[in-house]
């Protein structure tokens, strides 16, 4: 599972992108948020968002990708949210990756921010859509 998020002081969006072994695109969410004060805490809601997603849509998460490598520590509750969420949902690991290696995550963001509210999407429709875009 790949997230990425974008934040402002007026608005927070929240994107996960699911990827298979091979790397196509399964799933794809977008949630836009009421204002959030960090971007921290908008990646840390990020993550939380799409650990729920892949609970209730059964999407098996073996990896979390994210592009924030700042301590999380002035969020505590979240993260403790975070960690149980990675434990219960049996997800392994968590990892650093640079806006520049998360492109599709990154336009997906692009097309939430048009968005007026969530967007969730499905299988061979997204991964065709964002081809074709990218």
């Amino acid at each position: 599972m790949r997230l990425i998020t974008r934040g402002t002081l007026l608005q927070a969006l929240l994107v996960g992108v699911f990827r298979n072994q091979n790397g196509v695109v399964i799933a794809a969410f977008s949630k836009h948020l009421p204002r959030l004060c960090s971007v921290e805490l908008a990646e840390l809601l990020a993550i939380r968002e799409g650990l729920y997603f892949a609970i209730q849509q059964q999407i098996p998460t073996t990896m979390v990708e994210c592009d924030l490598l700042l301590p999380f520590s002035a969020n505590a509750y979240f993260l403790l949210d975070v960690l149980s969420l990675l434990s219960s949902s049996r997800c392994g690991s968590c990892y650093f990756v640079s806006r520049s290696g998360n492109k599709v995550a990154h336009y997906l963001v692009k097309l939430a921010l048009l968005a007026p509210s969530e967007v969730i999407i499905y299988g061979f429709l997204i991964c065709l859509y964002l081809c074709l875009l990218l």
